[in-house]
C-alpha cells in the first residue's frame, strides 16, 4: 500500500472539512486520518488507497466512490451511507462496521471480481 499523501494539515483536518462537497475527483491515497468528515459529500469521486483511521465520518455520504484499499481503523461510521459505492480491499472495520456498510449501501467486490464473494469476514477486524 503507498504512503497517504498529507494533503491537508492537522487543523484543517479538524476545522475545515466538515460538511464540504467532494464531486469527480481524484483523492486516491489522502490522508484524512483524525479529519472531522462529518456530514461530508463525496460525490463520484476516487478514494483509492485513502487513510480515514480515526477520523470522523457521522452522516458522511460516499455516493458511488471507490474506497479501495482504504483504511478505516477507529473510523467513525454512524449514520454515514455508501450508496453504489466499493470498498474492496478495505481495512480497519469490526465485524459490526462491514455489516452496518453492508445495510448502508456499500460492497466489498470489485465489478470485475468473477466469483462476487461478500467479504465481510476477510474485512472485519477482530
Amino acid at each position: 500500500m503507498d504512503t497517504p499523501i498529507k494533503v491537508f494539515t492537522a487543523l484543517e483536518k479538524k476545522n475545515l472539512l466538515w460538511r464540504v462537497l467532494f464531486r469527480c475527483l481524484d483523492l486516491n491515497h489522502v490522508d484524512f486520518s483524525d479529519a472531522d468528515l462529518r456530514g461530508v459529500l463525496f460525490d463520484d469521486t476516487s478514494l483509492r488507497g485513502c487513510d480515514f483511521t480515526g477520523a470522523d465520518l457521522r452522516g458522511a455520504i460516499f455516493l458511488c466512490c471507490d474506497l479501495a484499499q482504504a483504511r478505516l481503523d477507529r473510523a467513525i461510521l454512524f449514520g454515514s451511507r455508501f450508496p453504489g459505492s466499493s470498498l474492496a480491499g478495505s481495512s480497519g472495520l469490526t465485524r459490526e462496521q462491514v455489516e452496518y456498510v453492508l445495510e448502508h449501501g456499500g460492497i466489498f467486490v470489485t465489478q470485475a471480481s468473477s466469483d462476487m464473494e461478500a467479504l465481510p469476514e476477510a474485512h472485519a477486524s477482530r
